[in-house]
């Protein structure tokens, strides 16, 4: 009998929105390789999410300051 082993891939989608839901950001998508086998034929301006990797595939300091940063455009 073959044994079975999980695999032990990571991803990480952030979604962000208000409570009345007329604010809404652009989902972030966080992998562990640059360039996925999944995305290869995809353009990155026709993604709908920001794509960003991390050896690991966890959101990190770094990544969350630069996407919130660049990202978040508070209308007054």
């Amino acid at each position: 009998m073959p044994s079975f082993k999980a695999s032990e891939d990571r991803l990480i989608l952030l979604l962000v929105a208000n409570a009345f839901d007329n604010f809404k950001l652009k989902p972030v998508l966080i992998d562990h390789s640059a360039k996925p086998r999944a995305l290869k034929n995809y353009a990155k301006w026709t993604e709908p999410e920001l794509y960003k990797w991390n050896i690991k595939a966890w959101m990190t300091a770094h990544i969350f300051v630069a996407w919130f940063t660049e990202y978040f455009n508070p209308t007054v």
